[in-house]
């Protein structure tokens, strides 16, 4: 799980980088989605800590603080949907700035070499 993190920590700061370095719209809010999303990762990991070194929280509390993680990564997911969704019916529009996309090839090759190392991990 920490490493989940640290990914997520850097995965978010890279596609600030690139977005600021290219420009495009859409890696902004690649970059909105990858912040989102480490959000929920953190979350996730807070939640876990907290009942794991809590075994003797009783059941519907552990119950409620689960449903309440699972509540914000919903709504983190949802919001994650409606930017790309958004981004992508605006790039339908004529007049949508294209920036420098070398920079998102980087970014989304470093992500491949990542989840390749991860999936041979697990």
């Amino acid at each position: 799980m920490k490493k989940a993190l640290i990914i997520g920590v850097l995965s978010s700061t890279t596609t600030g980088i690139s977005a600021v370095i290219g420009g495009s719209v859409t890696q902004y809010v690649d970059f909105g989605r990858r912040f989102l999303e480490f959000i929920s990762t953190l979350v996730a990991f807070v939640v876990y800590r907290k009942l794991s070194k809590n075994p003797d929280i009783p059941a519907d509390k552990q119950a409620a603080i689960q449903w309440r993680a699972c509540l914000i990564t919903s709504i983190v997911m949802i919001c994650s949907g409606l930017l790309l969704s958004l981004v992508s019916i605006l790039s339908f529009s004529t007049d949508a700035q294209h920036g420098n996309l070398i920079p998102g090839y980087i970014v989304a090759i470093l992500g491949v070499l990542i989840n390749l190392y991860f999936c041979i991990s697990y």
